[in-house]
């Protein structure tokens, strides 16, 4: 098991990630984009990543170069992601990356499950011959929002695959925003989420805040992670505007919570 953070809402800058995630306790991060929104996986200075990240022992757990983020219904901008993947499978393979974390389309036409959905995904894995995981995101502006429509995608795909190649990028705080209940789920999902994702919401299901600091309930969630046996990585979603304060805080309570529901399966 890992643990990862998603610099986005705090720097673009290697160099800072890279000191922040050893000062964090944290094994590595998700890259989406380097040195300034405009470089962004895989089309980012390599060199810099190189140096700055992985010399210094922080790992690339995932990448989010921005998959199907777009409307399902737009059936050639989705395309040319699929046809578009390779130069995103060849840096994960010199980056020593296995993840590629995708979304779920917009929500903004018609939202939920929609058979329709299953062949951007089916069409990308038929893409890759290499040892790559694609990790789907659910999320409350996308089609998949539940934890139970991620589970149910991320089945369906996987009995059609002829390896791993699918799996959940699980974030519980989105699928608590949609009127689930995730601590139901998380036995099962510790099976096919590669990563979770933790964030919390604030009370009253306002919004996003930092891991910790809201009413998700990690600690059961964690403890059932635990007990099924979860390998895959624990990554810090931050909401815009988080500090680097806000940021540790996150971080020592990840390690420490983990450290308690691992604790307790031993006993």
């Amino acid at each position: 098991m890992k643990l990862g953070w998603l610099p986005d809402s705090l720097t673009t800058d290697v160099a800072a990630m890279a000191e922040m995630s050893l000062l964090w306790g944290l094994d590595g991060v998700v890259l989406r984009a380097v040195d300034g929104d405009r470089q962004q996986v895989p089309f980012v200075n390599e060199r810099r990543v190189r140096e700055r990240l992985l010399k210094n022992e922080v790992e690339i757990v995932a990448v989010e170069p921005g998959l199907f983020e777009g409307d399902l219904g737009d059936r050639s901008e989705w395309l040319n992601e699929v046809y578009s993947v390779t130069p995103i499978v060849e840096f994960c393979g010199r980056m020593g990356c296995r993840v590629i974390q995708a979304s779920a389309f917009s929500s903004s036409d018609e939202a939920g499950d929609n058979p329709d959905l299953d062949l951007p995904f089916r069409k990308l894995v038929e893409q890759v011959q290499n040892d790559i995981v694609f990790a789907i995101k659910n999320d409350i502006d996308s089609r998949i929002a539940r934890t139970d429509q991620l589970r149910d995608l991320v089945l369906r795909l996987l009995q059609e695959a002829h390896k791993p190649v699918i799996s959940a990028s699980w974030c519980p705080a989105s699928s608590l925003l949609a009127d689930d209940q995730p601590a139901a789920y998380a036995r099962e999902m510790a099976s096919m989420a590669s990563i979770v994702r933790c964030r919390d919401l604030s009370d009253g299901l306002q919004g996003f805040v930092p891991f910790g600091a809201g009413v998700v309930p990690w600690p059961e969630i964690f403890a059932d992670l635990a007990v099924a046996g979860f390998d895959g990585t624990l990554v810090l979603d931050f909401p815009p505007g988080t500090s680097r304060s806000a940021g540790l805080r996150s971080a020592t309570l990840l390690i420490t919570t983990w450290r308690r529901a691992t604790a307790a399966t031993e006993r």
